[in-house]
């Protein structure tokens, strides 16, 4: 089994013949006719799971962009204290 870091890897990957046989046994726990019902709704919960996931990468970029333009006025501020502080030391001294 080749490991090859930054990608995915399953220890097991299914062929075609197995997708087949999954297929089957599906087929036969649920029944042609709630089969349509089964893949509808999986179809709708995949979507939701998506959109769902879209709105958290939105929700990190915004909160990550917010965040950077907070970090440079608080170095900019922390900047002016330090240089405030030593200015109120020396001028102690």
């Amino acid at each position: 089994m080749n490991i090859e870091y930054g990608h995915p890897v399953l220890a097991w990957q299914p062929g075609p013949w197995e997708l087949l046989i999954v297929l089957f046994v599906v087929l036969l726990l649920f029944g042609s006719k709630k089969l349509p019902a089964l893949s509808r709704s999986m179809g709708k919960s995949i979507s939701e799971f998506k959109k769902g996931k879209e709105e958290v990468a939105k929700e990190l970029k915004k909160t990550t962009s917010e965040d950077s333009g907070v970090e440079d006025s608080g170095v900019e501020d922390s900047g002016d204290e330090n240089s405030g502080d030593e200015n109120s030391s020396s001028s102690e001294s």
